[in-house]
C-alpha cells in the first residue's frame, strides 16, 4: 500500500476514534445526569399508582419511607427525588395514601397546606430525610 494513502487512512480512524470517545462520554454525563425535574411533575395528577408516578419520573428516588405514626389508619409512603436548577438543590417529595398519589411538592408545600395530615406528613418526611441526610450536608457542594 502506497505509504502516503496509508498515513491519511489512519489520521482518518483516529478522528473517527476521537469522535466515538467523546460521543461516549457525552453519552455517560446525560445519563448521570438524570434527575427529577418540575416537568415531571407537571404530569403528575392525584390518584395514580406508585408504578404510573415512577414511569413518568423516569428516575429512581434518592429515599423511600413508610410514615407508620402518622394520624390515620392508611398507609402512608413518601418517596424523595433531588431537584435543582443552578445552584438551587432541594428535596421533593410525593407521598402516597394506600398506593395512590395524595401529594407532592416541596417540604414547604406540605408545611402550608390546609390540610392537617398533609401538614403531618410533611413534617414526619423532613425529620426522616435529616435522619439519613442532614441538611448541611446536602446544601454544602
Amino acid at each position: 500500500m502506497n505509504p502516503e494513502l496509508w498515513a491519511k487512512k489512519k489520521d482518518n480512524t483516529r478522528g473517527i476514534k476521537g469522535v466515538l470517545f467523546l460521543s461516549f462520554i457525552i453519552l455517560l454525563l446525560a445519563a448521570g445526569c438524570a434527575q427529577f425535574t418540575l416537568s415531571d411533575a407537571a404530569y403528575l395528577r392525584k390518584g395514580m399508582s406508585i408504578e404510573e408516578t415512577l414511569l413518568i419520573t423516569e428516575v429512581q428516588p434518592v429515599l423511600t419511607f413508610i410514615l407508620g405514626d402518622v394520624s390515620t389508619q392508611d398507609k402512608i409512603e413518601v418517596y424523595i427525588f433531588r431537584i435543582s436548577s443552578g445552584d438551587y438543590r432541594s428535596n421533593y417529595l410525593i407521598a402516597f395514601k394506600n398506593d395512590a398519589l395524595l401529594y407532592w411538592g416541596y417540604p414547604h408545600e406540605f408545611a402550608r397546606s390546609k390540610d392537617a395530615l398533609l401538614n403531618e406528613i410533611g413534617e414526619k418526611a423532613v425529620k426522616q430525610i435529616e435522619l439519613y441526610e442532614p441538611v448541611n450536608q446536602f446544601n454544602n457542594p
